[in-house]
C-alpha cells in the first residue's frame, strides 16, 4: 500500500459499562493482525489507534514496526487506551518527524514526555482522559 498515508484503527464497545469494556482488549488474533498489517505500511503521515485495551506484555511490539517503518514520515499519532494498566510508551519518542502526539495518561510519564520533547518536532500535545481512564 504504497500510496497509504492514514491509518485508522478503533475498537469500540458496545457494553455500555467501562469497567467491563476493560477487561475485553483485543489481544490475541486481531492484534497478530493488528501488528501484521502495521508492519507492512511505509510512509505514514498519520496514524489513529484508539482503545486497543492491552494487557502491559502485549503492548510493546504494537508501534514496534510503525516506529520502523514510519520514523520519518509520521507526523500524527493518536493513541488512545492502549493499555488496561499504566504502561508508558517510549517508542512515541522515537518518531522525529512527530508533530501532534495525542494520548491517554497511563501511557505517558515524565521521562515518556522528555524523551518526547527532546527526540521529536513536536508542537502539539493532547492528553485525553475519559471513561476507561483510570
Amino acid at each position: 500500500m504504497p500510496s497509504l498515508e492514514n491509518f485508522i484503527f478503533k475498537l469500540h464497545y458496545e457494553t455500555g459499562d467501562a469497567e467491563v469494556a476493560q477487561e475485553v482488549g483485543i489481544g490475541g488474533q486481531l492484534l497478530e493482525e493488528l501488528e501484521r498489517v502495521l508492519g507492512d505500511v511505509r510512509g505514514l503521515k498519520s496514524l489513529t489507534i484508539n482503545e486497543l485495551l492491552l494487557d502491559n506484555r502485549e503492548a510493546p511490539g504494537v508501534l514496534e514496526k510503525v516506529v520502523t517503518n514510519c520514523r520519518n514520515t509520521l507526523t500524527y499519532l493518536e493513541i488512545l487506551n492502549c493499555t488496561k494498566q499504566r504502561f508508558p510508551l517510549f517508542c512515541v519518542g522515537m518518531l522525529p518527524q512527530l508533530k501532534t502526539l495525542v494520548i491517554t495518561p497511563p501511557q505517558i510519564t515524565e521521562a515518556v514526555l522528555l524523551h518526547v520533547a527532546e527526540h521529536t518536532r513536536i508542537e502539539d500535545l493532547i492528553l485525553v482522559q475519559d471513561e476507561y481512564t483510570r
